[in-house]
């Protein structure tokens, strides 16, 4: 296609060029006006044949036959290009293409999405919603059809290559989201971003940890992981880059006057009763409950409980005294070393669920519940990388209790799914139940088990 322009570009300028020199050379020649010199290019030109403008002298009439010839030559060239574009339907994507180049061209402090996959699509929606400029830049014709659809300026391109992102107009724009499939992809996207625009804030996507380093240094401002995050929530992290905050309602039905709709999941093993819930969060009352079936309980009395995984939804008091029960003070104050099994890199990762709880003891997440958000992506990252890390030694080292252990795994990593369904209703006392579990009964205990295994081995 693109060489199939460039032809079409230069015997149009063939043709202008040839046109330019018929007028000038009647002007010169025959002394003619600058109106009647072209007039009578057109004509001989296009062969009409209405007859002299003027008379002609011998050489008048000798350029006239050269001009002939010439002339011809140019529009059977024009012709037979026209011709090739239409037979192979590309005449209308020639078009297409020089309205998004000029598009493109008007656009300023917009936001560059490299890729329109699943993230991508997702990300450009809530960007969208935000008031932020988008430009897409995508390979798949099929994805750029549908990113056309959503009224969006698409680039047809390579994105890791510094022409296409020219095109986009990285040089007026305000953020880069590498959100490409590939990791080393979007890697290259950021070195040409930093280096074409050295102020433009760059958001790349990524799914292996190792080249976290790598992609600092090629000058990404964030790094994040769509498959813990998802695209919306990657949406609002550029929105924070770039000074843009999505308008919400002043007026919430979950925060009316103070008070605010939240809800309890039962993530432990065994019953609880509704008297227990609300003083594990300090609500007022239990609206509702949502039993393992489905059926929906409307107004409960204290005593009903809910079993395993079913839920509660609370009125609480957000400027209550005791909001909840807090993290008891021995978890809290737990050192580093406690959490030590004597795998170094193990250990690092342990850290970070000592390291999440201490934030939200520490944080209002009642009046604040980005805080929650961020706790919960940070969890579902943590289940991926830290989950697969484990289960790589187990595979290693024959642990015996491998399925047992591989079992709690996905327990735990679907009561964090659980929370993350209802991400902004989910009560701050369910989530620092389900870290303090984490330690208590998955790290010190059960994940001792396996250390004391590798020990012996190593004996």
């Amino acid at each position: 296609m693109q060489t199939n322009s460039h032809l079409l570009r230069h015997v149009l300028i063939i043709t202008a060029a040839v046109v330019a020199c018929g007028t000038a050379g009647f002007m010169l020649i025959e002394g003619w006006p600058l109106f009647d010199a072209f007039y009578m290019t057109i004509i001989t030109l296009t062969t009409i044949g209405f007859g002299e403008v003027h008379e002609l002298s011998v050489p008048g009439r000798a350029f006239t036959l050269v001009l002939v010839v010439f002339g011809l030559g140019a529009a059977a060239a024009v012709a037979a290009q026209f011709t090739h574009l239409l037979i192979e339907g590309d005449l209308s994507e020639y078009w297409r293409r020089r309205r998004m180049v000029r598009t493109m061209s008007r656009l300023k402090d917009h936001v560059i999405v490299c890729g329109y996959g699943r993230i991508g699509t997702s990300i450009c929606s809530e960007l969208g919603a935000m008031g932020a400029r988008i430009a897409v830049i995508e390979m798949n014709e099929e994805r750029l059809a549908e990113a056309r659809a959503a009224g969006l300026a698409v680039m047809a391109g390579n994105a890791t290559t510094d022409i296409t992102l020219l095109s986009a107009g990285i040089k007026r724009a305000s953020a880069v989201v590498a959100a490409l499939s590939h990791d080393t992809d979007n890697v290259f996207v950021a070195l040409s971003a930093r280096d074409l625009n050295p102020n433009v804030a760059v958001i790349a996507r990524a799914e292996d940890r190792t080249l976290e380093t790598r992609m600092i240094k090629a000058g990404v401002d964030r790094i994040v992981y769509p498959a813990q995050l998802g695209g919306g929530r990657i949406a609002h992290l550029v929105g924070e880059e770039i000074g843009l905050e999505k308008q919400q309602d002043s007026r919430r039905a979950t925060d009316i006057m103070g008070y605010a709709l939240k809800v309890y999941r039962n993530l432990s093993s065994g019953p609880q009763t509704l008297h227990e819930v609300e003083f594990i969060t300090g609500s007022l009352r239990t609206l509702a409950i949502v039993q393992s079936d489905g059926r929906r309980i409307n107004d409960p009395p204290e005593t009903a409980a809910i079993d395993e995984m079913e839920s509660a939804l609370l009125l609480i008091d957000k400027h209550a005294d005791r909001p909840y029960q807090r993290s008891s003070r021995k978890l809290t104050e737990l050192s580093d070393e406690d959490l030590c099994l004597g795998i170094e890199s193990i250990d690092h990762e342990h850290q970070r669920i000592l390291t999440l709880l201490q934030r939200l003891d520490a944080s209002d997440p009642v009046s604040n519940p980005h805080v929650i958000r961020e706790i919960l992506a940070d969890l579902k990252d943590y289940t991926v990388s830290h989950f697969r890390h484990e289960e790589s030694i187990f595979k290693s080292s024959d642990y015996p209790d491998v399925e047992l252990h591989v079992a709690e795994h996905r327990s735990m990593a679907e009561k964090v799914e659980l929370l993350a369904e209802d991400l902004d209703l989910v009560h701050p006392a369910n989530l620092a139940q389900l870290l303090e579990d984490w330690i208590v009964n998955h790290i010190q205990q059960l994940d001792r088990g396996y250390v004391q295994y590798l020990r012996k081995q190593v004996v």
